[in-house]
């Protein structure tokens, strides 16, 4: 009987190529050490999530997803071509200063000159939560259990058909200003109940309020808003 393999994530992918990433940045003895080639990229990570099964091509396809999101730079490394019988190059990845500051969230001493908590003594303030891929601080456990939510309606309006793209663009300041709103020790709920309500209404607009109802209710009641 052949052996079902589970069906492995896009987010399962990309998590285990940040950590064979990380893990390579932090044991490098030298600069070139830094870096992977994409195949020994591939095997790290196949080994890594072994023995679900991976293609190439979601690998590949999630790799580009993180280099494109700023998690992990990719470089050109001289090499020599055998075939060609000449010198060439050859892509190479490393994980970023963005990529480290994800794998690391409690690591907030360092931030960098452009945050908007620099100047601030994190360490000073207790427990706080580094909020996935939002750049975000939070010394407020309860938005753990909402991030899905919050990505899920930043899904939802980047991938509408129906949107305009000056929809999107207000749409998503108004879901950056709700993560900021929420990240906060006391949420203001007017703040929260209208920014939820003018997301809600604009996908009503075009006839599809009921895709986003779920996420939007769900962040309603966990902060006992009232829409």
């Amino acid at each position: 009987m052949k052996t079902q393999h589970p069906e492995v994530s896009d987010r399962e992918i990309r998590d285990a190529i940040m950590k064979v990433l990380y893990r390579q940045h932090r044991d490098a003895r030298g600069r070139t050490g830094l870096y992977l080639g994409f195949k020994q990229l591939e095997s790290k990570v196949k080994q890594l999530m072994s023995p679900k099964k991976l293609k190439r091509q979601d690998i590949q396809h999630n790799l580009d997803y993180l280099v494109q999101g700023g998690w992990i730079a990719e470089e050109e490394q001289k090499t020599y071509i055998k075939n060609l019988g000449k010198m060439g190059a050859k892509p190479v990845y490393k994980i970023s200063a963005e990529g480290i500051r994800l794998m690391e969230p409690n690591a907030t001493k360092f931030m960098p000159i452009s945050s908007p908590y620099s100047g601030i003594n994190i360490q000073a303030i207790g427990s706080v939560i580094s909020i996935g891929s939002h750049n975000l601080l939070s010394n407020n456990p309860k938005i753990e259990a909402i991030i899905p939510k919050l990505d899920e309606l930043d899904r939802l309006i980047k991938l509408s058909q129906e949107l305009s793209e000056t929809d999107k663009l207000n749409l998503i300041n108004d879901l950056e200003s709700l993560k900021y709103q929420t990240a906060k020790s006391e949420p203001d709920k007017d703040i929260i109940r209208k920014i939820l309500n003018n997301i809600w209404g604009t996908f009503k607009n075009i006839g599809k309020g009921v895709i986003v109802e779920v996420a939007i209710k769900a962040i309603a009641t966990h902060f006992g808003v009232s829409l």
